[in-house]
């Protein structure tokens, strides 16, 4: 039927034009990730929050967390879907939440990180951060 003519015209165009096809599909990658047809404030603020989840994601495999693998299992199978066929940000709302979470994740490592130089320089020199101004 029609389906079927489709799939072996699009097959057919792909083993043909190999390097085209490769180059489409990183391009529709990328626009999956980081979109470029939201307004501007809007985009701003996607592209941030899936860079500070991809932050996440490679701190949940440097400290060997569980997850990593199956999150990163759903995030790149779920995209490759939309890479191979088309791309547009409506696509990307179901897995939008593995996006926040690994931001939040990212936010929150990176707030203990710090807490805990905090408290290892009052340590190390005898000072507690305390308003505005330190006292000894």
């Amino acid at each position: 039927g029609y389906n079927q003519k489709k799939l072996v015209t699009g097959m057919t165009w792909i083993y043909g034009h190999p390097m085209k096809f490769l180059t489409l599909t990183l391009q529709r990658t990328r626009l999956f990730w980081f979109p470029v047809d939201l307004d501007r404030s809007y985009r701003y603020a996607i592209w941030l929050f899936t860079s500070v989840g991809f932050f996440g994601l490679a701190w949940m495999f440097i400290r060997r967390e569980m997850a990593a693998l199956l999150i990163t299992v759903v995030m790149l199978g779920y995209s490759l879907v939309w890479s191979v066929i088309e791309t547009d940000f409506r696509y990307r709302f179901p897995i939008y939440c593995l996006t926040l979470l690994l931001c939040g994740y990212a936010m929150r490592n990176s707030a203990q990180a710090l807490l805990s130089r905090r408290e290892l320089f009052r340590i190390r020199f005898g000072i507690t951060l305390e308003g505005n101004g330190c006292t000894k």
